[in-house]
């Protein structure tokens, strides 16, 4: 059985609308919830893949993100196993930020709708091609620059980046596809 491990950086936060969909695929899913103190280890031998879910605060925040430096140190495991690495929102700030991209407090909370656009570099990607010309929800706290050596697949109506590749297993993924209703409720609730 395929077993992928996702981390949950909110109580609010979850793979949500993916559930369904890795279920029907005999996939197995594990939660490790930092948020709720637990450790961020794992094996990634013992695992197919790595998620990186969204959470309330910038990665540059370690008062309330303290767990980010162990989160790079499990990105870095999981791409030296060759097991993909996708990061939804502050998870793909997490990604971006473990390949040398540059993060800020600004703009403190982000969410929108626009268009995604592939890049040249997002030509012949999958997931680029998936969303070329669709409207999407970006959401993310804080910012990360892409970095240096991963171009973006694709970016927004103003030409910023909201999905790279920088590793041919990893994505970095600022649009929401696991996003539900209920939880875009819960996040409002969660920390006022």
């Amino acid at each position: 059985m395929i077993r992928f491990l996702a981390v949950q950086h909110t109580f609010s936060e979850f793979l949500g609308a993916l559930e369904p969909q890795f279920e029907a695929r005999d996939i197995a899913f594990t939660y490790l919830r930092p948020v709720t103190g637990q450790d961020v280890f794992a094996n990634a031998l013992q695992f197919d893949s790595l998620w990186l879910l969204g959470g309330a605060y910038p990665v540059d925040d370690a008062t309330h993100a303290p767990w980010v430096a162990d989160e790079l140190r499990l990105v870095r495991a999981f791409e030296r196993a060759q097991r993909p690495v996708v990061g939804l929102g502050f998870g793909a700030h997490v990604v971006a930020l473990a390949h040398g991209g540059e993060a800020s407090p600004l703009p403190p909370h982000l969410a929108y709708w626009t268009t995604a656009h592939a890049t040249d570099a997002g030509r012949d990607d999958p997931v680029a091609r998936a969303v070329d010309g669709r409207r999407v929800l970006v959401m993310a706290n804080g910012s990360v620059a892409a970095p240096p050596d991963a171009a973006p697949l694709v970016v927004d109506d103003a030409g910023r980046w909201i999905a790279l590749r920088p590793q041919p297993r990893t994505y970095a993924v600022l649009f929401r596809p696991e996003l539900k209703p209920g939880m875009i409720e819960d996040m409002i609730m969660e920390d006022d």
